[in-house]
């Protein structure tokens, strides 16, 4: 139990910030928006982390990306529990799934910069076949519905965080599963963009729903048909559904 783990103090001459190993959703929009309101607020920050085989990528390429080549000297590996005198802690949002316009911003401003030159492609689809449970499968269908409409599909799990962003800065038209890249919507909030999110026949979540809606999105939605143990898309009503969005 970490709770009842030994704690050992480090004695830090700055403040610092512990930024929790956490699935990409959490860390993209509640983690790091409050890592980066303390840093401003305390520009000798030091971010608190846990040991690099611990963490997912992400977490090192987002810092690496706000901090540069000052981030070594910005990160303090810690084991176990440990103990600072100087900690910054930040405001969060009462409900995890709802997203202040502030740390959108915010999130914005440090990170965009760094992915701004990206491909141009206005239609995008989000594959997860590298993800088992959430692989779609007549999925073959969906993408030659799609590519017939000039889409271009794409894994994440493919591309580093600073591809990610810069191709869907850049985009005005996503399909995609539901699922953590939908995180990306955050990105470049001022332009048209139309999602339409296809959800698994188990699954009743509407955290991107809410967040496309609050950036003045358009947005719809099919949900999945489950067939000889598969998840299938209704092809039909996906074709209605885009095109009621102008994304055809």
């Amino acid at each position: 139990d970490s709770l009842s783990a030994p704690v050992h103090p480090l004695h830090l001459p700055h403040p610092c910030s512990y930024m929790p190993c956490k699935p990409f959703y959490n860390f993209l929009l509640e983690e790091l928006p409050a890592l980066l309101y303390a840093w401003e607020q305390a520009q000798d920050l030091l971010v608190l982390v846990d040991p690099p085989e611990n963490v997912p990528h992400y977490y090192s390429e987002a810092l690496k990306m706000v901090f540069g080549k000052e981030l070594v000297g910005r990160m303090q590996v810690i084991h176990g529990n440990v103990s600072v005198e100087r900690y910054m802690l930040t405001q969060r949002e009462p409900f995890s799934m709802h997203i202040h316009p502030d740390d959108i911003q915010l999130l914005n401003r440090y990170l965009l910069p760094e992915a701004a030159r990206g491909p141009d492609c206005r239609k995008l689809y989000i594959s997860r076949c590298k993800i088992p449970r959430r692989k779609i499968g007549n999925e073959s269908e969906v993408e030659i519905l799609l590519f017939r409409n000039g889409y271009q599909a794409v894994c994440l799990e493919d591309l580093s965080l600073q591809e990610q962003i810069s191709l869907l800065a850049n985009c005005e038209f996503v399909v995609s599963p539901h699922g953590a890249g939908l995180s990306h919507l955050v990105w470049n909030p001022s332009r048209r963009m139309a999602v339409m999110e296809i959800f698994p026949s188990w699954v009743r979540n509407d955290s991107y729903a809410s967040l496309a809606r609050s950036l003045g999105y358009e947005y719809g939605y099919v949900v999945c048909d489950t067939k000889s143990g598969e998840e299938r898309v209704n092809l039909s009503q996906l074709e209605a559904g885009m095109a009621e969005l102008g994304m055809l």
